[in-house]
C-alpha cells in the first residue's frame, strides 16, 4: 500500500511540474515486459511521448544531464535523464531532411540575428550573457539551441549538403559533405569562413576535443586539425579502409574503427600508435567505438561484440550474439543482444551472470561508463532504468527538474 500511495503521489506532482501526465515515475519492475528484479534493476521513471499520426522515435541520445528523442518529423524533445521530465521541444527541420546527432557546448555567446557591418565593426556591440547550447545539424541547417528552455538562438542555412554530425569550439561549427570537403561556419556570422578537402565522403561524426578537430573519412584517413579563422592540418593517419562509423578521443587518446575489421588506437597527436597493434576482427566495423573506464567494446559486423583491455589491446572477452553496452555498473557491464534480451557480464571475465527480456523496447542509448540505461519504444515510449538501490524519484527531484 505504501508503494502504491508513493507512485501516486509522484504521478500528480510531475503532472503539476510539466503540464501534462506524461512521465510515470514507477516502483514497478516489470514495466517493460521483462524481469529486471532479478537483475537487480528497477524502471526508475517512464515517459509517454505524445506522437502525431505516422510519427515514430527515430533515435535517443543521452548528453550529461539531458535525454534527446529524436522523432520521424525531425522534432527534439529535450528530457532532464535523471527524472524524465521533459523540458522542450524544437522542431530541427522538415521531415524529409536527414538529421544527426546533437551535442553539447557551454558557455555559448551569440545574439539571435546576425549582426550587420556596422554592428560587428561597432565598440559598442551589446555584450550578450553565455548559456548552454546544444546543436544540432540536418543535411542543409544547424540550429544552436538554449539547453534550458529551448529557445532558438541561431538557425543557419547550410550552402552545401551535410553529411555527418558536426563539432564545435562555441565560434565555429565545423562539419563534412557529401563530396568530401568539411567546413568551418562561423556562428556569429552565420557564413563559410575556410573549406579543407578530405578527398571522399565524410559520415563518421567529427570530434572536437583539446583544441583539435579529428576527422575521419572514406578515403582511410584520420586526420588532426588544428582550427579556428584558419584550418591547419597537425598530423594523419591513413588506415587500411573507410572510416564510417563513430569514434572516439580523450585525454587517452583516439580509438577509432575501421571497415578493414580493424580497431585503430593513437595518442591525441595522431603521431603514436596506443597499442602494439590494430585489433582484429572478423567483420568490418561499420558501428560506433565504445569506451569504458578499462574497457573497450566493439561489435563487428557479421561476428561478435568484442571487449578489449584499454591498456594493452588485447582480447578480454567476446559475444557473438552481442550488440551493444547499455551501462556500467560495480563490475558488470549490461549488454543488449541480438535476440533483444539484457544480458548481465563481468567486465573482466565475460561470465553471463543473469538476462532478462527486454520486451517492447527497440531504440537504445549506447553507455560503457554510467549504471543507467535509456532507451524506447518507436511508438513513444522513453524509459530509464537504473539498478534498485538507486531508490526512487523523490519529490524534490522533480520539483527542481521542472522546466
Amino acid at each position: 500500500m505504501n508503494r502504491l500511495i508513493r507512485t501516486l503521489v509522484l504521478v500528480m506532482l510531475v503532472a503539476g511540474v510539466s503540464g501534462c501526465g506524461e512521465v510515470r515515475p514507477t516502483t514497478d519492475s516489470r514495466p517493460v515486459g521483462g524481469d529486471l528484479e532479478k537483475l537487480g534493476l528497477r524502471t526508475y521513471w517512464d515517459y509517454h511521448l505524445k506522437l502525431g499520426r505516422g510519427e515514430s522515435i527515430s533515435s535517443i541520445h543521452r548528453i550529461e544531464d539531458r535525454v534527446y528523442c529524436l522523432t520521424s518529423r525531425n522534432r527534439l524533445v529535450a528530457l532532464d535523464a535523471l527524472t524524465g521530465v521533459r523540458q522542450w521541444e524544437v522542431e530541427v527541420c522538415p521531415a524529409r531532411d536527414r538529421v544527426f546527432r546533437p551535442i553539447h557546448f557551454k558557455g555559448m555567446v551569440l545574439t539571435e540575428k546576425v549582426p550587420g557591418i556596422g554592428e560587428m565593426l561597432s565598440p559598442r556591440a551589446p555584450s550578450m550573457p553565455p548559456f548552454d547550447a546544444v546543436l544540432i545539424n540536418s543535411a542543409s541547417q544547424l540550429l544552436v539551441i538554449d539547453r534550458e528552455n529551448g529557445r532558438v538562438a541561431r538557425r543557419i542555412p547550410l550552402d552545401f549538403v551535410a553529411s555527418c554530425g558536426g563539432a564545435t569550439d562555441g565560434k565555429y561549427f565545423y562539419v563534412g559533405d557529401t563530396r568530401g570537403w568539411y567546413y568551418a561556419v562561423a556562428l556569429k556570422e552565420a557564413i563559410r569562413t575556410w573549406t579543407l578537402s578530405a578527398a571522399d565522403t565524410i559520415t563518421a561524426p567529427m570530434v572536437y576535443f583539446g583544441n583539435v578537430l579529428y576527422v575521419g573519412s572514406q578515403d582511410s584517413t584520420l586526420r588532426a586539425i588544428r582550427v579556428g579563422v584558419i584550418g591547419q592540418e597537425l598530423g594523419k593517419n591513413i588506415l587500411g579502409g573507410p572510416i564510417t562509423a563513430g569514434f572516439h578521443v580523450d585525454n587517452r587518446g583516439c580509438f577509432v574503427p575501421c571497415e578493414d575489421n580493424r580497431l585503430y588506437t593513437f595518442t591525441r597527436g595522431l603521431s603514436q600508435r596506443l597499442w602494439d597493434h590494430p585489433f582484429v576482427c572478423r567483420g568490418p566495423l561499420r558501428q560506433p567505438v565504445q569506451v569504458g573506464e578499462k574497457t573497450v567494446f566493439q561489435l563487428a559486423d557479421r561476428d561478435k561484440l568484442y571487449a578489449i583491455n584499454l591498456v594493452n589491446g588485447q582480447e578480454r572477452w567476446s559475444l557473438p550474439r552481442g550488440v551493444q553496452v547499455l551501462a556500467a555498473s560495480g563490475g558488470d557491464v549490461y549488454v543488449r543482444d541480438a535476440r533483444g534480451r539484457l544480458l548481465v557480464v563481468d567486465e573482466i571475465l565475460g561470465t553471463v551472470k543473469n538476462s532478462a527480456w527486454l520486451t517492447g523496447l527497440d531504440v537504445f542509448v549506447g553507455n560503457a561508463t554510467d549504471e543507467s540505461i535509456w532507451a524506447g519504444g518507436r511508438h513513444g515510449r522513453v524509459v530509464c532504468i537504473r539498478p534498485a538501490s538507486a531508490g526512487f524519484v523523490t519529490a524534490e527531484m522533480l520539483r527542481k527538474a521542472a522546466p
